[in-house]
């Protein structure tokens, strides 16, 4: 017979859990039985440790999705949006001084005020609306030889910085829609994590694999990482694909994003959005609680801890270990 006591535990335990898809967990009840009353052989060591792997791992999964869906306080969306739009303006209001330092004079005293200026950047019809490479490298954009010479806060900094208006709408336009959509679904704190792992996978990654000589900004590998968790968010809930609207407006935002991301920004990086969807897609299977088996669930937690774990060891060690010592720019 189980005691009072073992039996209140478990009640409380599983009361922790209530609000989860999967209400029933019978192998995780059943395991739980196991480890409260002890009901193990004296040389059980074997099953005693997969009992508590289990019930770790599944507490662990439970710890990572959010104990309700949808109507979360949206904040975090719109604040990093804020933050990358005042960025964007103060570069656009010293470029002209810049560009005067540099001794494009002419340049700058054809530069116009008001509507037709503003026009001007929303087009990019001449170079002092698109900025350069040496401007981009004061700002904090992602260059491995100034990353080489200590300054790692490149790595994040380049998320911030975009070189047009273009290319800052183009990122804006499904950062805020995709963005605040998951952020209302599961909270501001996860849709904050991938920001940072899918931002920092994709800089990671196109250090690796592309010219490492050149100077890498924006935050297209956060919108992918975004990507990512949305289509997971999608196929574990088929019934938001059921919305034709919603279908409608999520297709041709990825299809226009993808458009401009592949047109005319020099200094985006396209290996980096494949980095990027990868770091959104894959953590984005602990923030969704529809598994509906439980060894899934318990799974599912080593393997995303696994893939963060390899990713974000594995590629700076070879960066700081092996592309950098070799740079020659």
């Amino acid at each position: 017979m189980m005691s009072w006591c073992c039996l209140r535990h478990l009640v409380k335990t599983l009361a922790r859990y209530r609000h989860r898809r999967n209400t029933h967990r019978r192998l995780f009840v059943e395991a739980l039985k196991r480890k409260i009353e002890n009901r193990y052989p004296a040389d059980a060591y074997i099953e005693k440790m997969q009992d508590t792997v289990f019930i770790t791992s599944i507490q662990m999964f439970d710890m990572f999705t959010p104990q309700r869906r949808a109507r979360h306080l949206v904040w975090a969306t719109f604040m990093m949006m804020a933050v990358t739009c005042v960025v964007f303006a103060f570069m656009a209001g010293t470029f002209p001084l810049y560009r005067l330092q540099k001794g494009y004079e002419a340049d700058v005293a054809a530069l116009s005020y008001g509507p037709d200026e503003l026009w001007d950047w929303a087009t990019v019809r001449n170079s002092t609306t698109r900025f350069d490479f040496e401007f981009l490298l004061g700002w904090g954009g992602r260059y491995l030889p100034a990353v080489n010479d200590g300054q790692s806060y490149r790595w994040f900094t380049s998320i911030m910085l975009h070189q047009s208006f273009v290319h800052l709408l183009s990122n804006a336009l499904i950062f805020v829609v995709l963005g605040s959509y998951l952020e209302y679904r599961y909270g501001g704190v996860r849709v904050m994590a991938v920001v940072v792992l899918a931002g920092l996978g994709g800089n990671l990654l196109s250090a690796v694999a592309e010219d490492r000589c050149s100077i890498v900004v924006g935050a297209s590998g956060v919108v992918f990482g975004f990507m990512g968790f949305g289509i997971v968010d999608l196929v574990l809930n088929r019934e938001v694909l059921l919305h034709s609207a919603i279908r409608f407006v999520i297709c041709a935002l990825f299809v226009t994003f993808i458009v401009m991301t592949l047109v005319m920004e020099e200094y985006s990086s396209h290996i980096s959005h494949a980095g990027g969807f990868l770091c959104g897609f894959v953590p984005a299977l602990l923030f969704i609680p529809d598994i509906k088996y439980e060894r899934l669930e318990a799974m599912l937690v080593w393997g995303v801890a696994g893939f963060v774990v390899i990713f974000f060891t594995v590629l700076p060690t070879a960066i700081y270990y092996s592309v950098l010592p070799t740079l020659q720019c």
